[in-house]
């Protein structure tokens, strides 16, 4: 069900009338997709995630340290005053900050391995979806602009294609975000 929603949302974003609003949805499927984040199995999977104490600990102290990198509305406010390699630069030091934050943890080792790895998602994909989205926001921002200005290329280099379709990054909500811009971006 997910991988069909995710799928229809794609082939719906391919559609060019998406660019001006990322909430638009045409079937209940891709409604759960980036309105609620999934279905309620998978919304529940990220809630067990964090029910270990050790890990509730850790993700509560990642939360508090890195609110800032996932405020959506700050960052894309800061995409309208900062250049694409300022913006590139500040989004590689916050996930090497966090990526430093979770490998230097004390308890890493007690983390479950679906955890460490929704974590290491969270951290992944909150970097490629501030960084797609900067073209984006920025060419929504400007009403007389009809175009996307494209990111270099070197940017992009880094965006596995393989890891972009990940039915279990379903559960963290930089990779929900993501999708909209990443398919709009390279529409």
């Amino acid at each position: 069900m997910i991988r069909t929603s995710i799928y229809i949302v794609l082939l719906f974003l391919g559609f060019n009338s998406y660019a001006q609003s990322p909430t638009v949805a045409i079937s209940k499927d891709s409604i759960d997709v980036f309105e609620q984040g999934a279905d309620e199995i998978t919304l529940k999977k990220s809630k067990q995630l964090v029910e270990n104490e050790i890990q509730a600990i850790f993700w509560k102290s990642f939360l508090t340290k890195f609110e800032a990198d996932f405020a959506k509305d700050k960052q894309y406010a800061k995409m309208l005053s900062t250049n694409v390699d300022t913006w590139e630069m500040a989004l590689f030091d916050a996930r090497r900050n966090q990526n430093k934050f979770l490998k230097e943890y004390p308890d890493l080792a007690k983390f479950s391995p679906e955890f460490k790895q929704f974590i290491e998602n969270h951290i992944r994909w909150n970097y490629w979806h501030y960084l797609v989205a900067y073209p984006i926001v920025r060419g929504n921002a400007d009403t007389k602009g009809l175009k996307v200005i494209a990111l270099p290329e070197i940017l992009l280099e880094g965006l596995d294609p393989n890891k972009i379709s990940n039915e279990n990054a379903l559960i963290c909500e930089p990779y929900r975000d993501f999708l909209p811009y990443f398919v709009t971006y390279f529409n």
